[in-house]
């Protein structure tokens, strides 16, 4: 399938049946989606279904990426990048400080996006207090942070 055939957009209500069955594929958490399906952005085939997707939640003065994932018929073409590229265009506008996530499997697919491994404990309240880190993602994922351009 073609990039031209792919259409990014905000998430719907409507996509949240479509999302959750994506993230399960992808062995990533579903807590929260169905609450704020606005926070993310789908990958949407010319047939309607969702291929990739991914998150930002705001906390505060920053914010945590969510669930990046593609479907693995659609895996290696960049919709992953993306994803990326528009989530963190939003952050950029939205003048975000950092930008954190916690991963059990990509950590090193995230350092090549500029993201770099911190202590947990490093985390700014918000963060520490957002259900991802607090009681979704295991002790065991790892903390990465990238400054955004609201950054110092």
């Amino acid at each position: 399938m073609s990039e031209a055939q792919i259409r990014i957009r905000r998430a719907t209500p409507a996509d949240i049946d479509q999302m959750l069955t994506l993230l399960r594929a992808a062995d990533l958490p579903v807590d929260g989606v169905a609450t704020a399906p606005g926070d993310y952005l789908v990958a949407a085939a010319e047939n309607g279904d969702i291929v990739a997707l991914g998150g930002l939640e705001s906390h505060g003065p920053d914010a945590l990426l969510r669930s990046l994932a593609v479907a693995a018929s659609h895996r290696n073409q960049g919709l992953g990048r993306r994803i990326f590229d528009r989530l963190w265009q939003r952050a950029e506008a939205e003048r975000f400080s950092e930008i954190y996530l916690l991963t059990t499997t990509a950590a090193d697919y995230f350092e090549r996006l500029g993201f770099l491994r911190v202590a947990r404990e490093s985390a700014p309240g918000a963060i520490r207090l957002s259900r991802e880190f607090s009681a979704i993602c295991p002790d065991s994922a790892v903390l990465m942070r990238r400054t955004a351009g609201g950054g110092a």
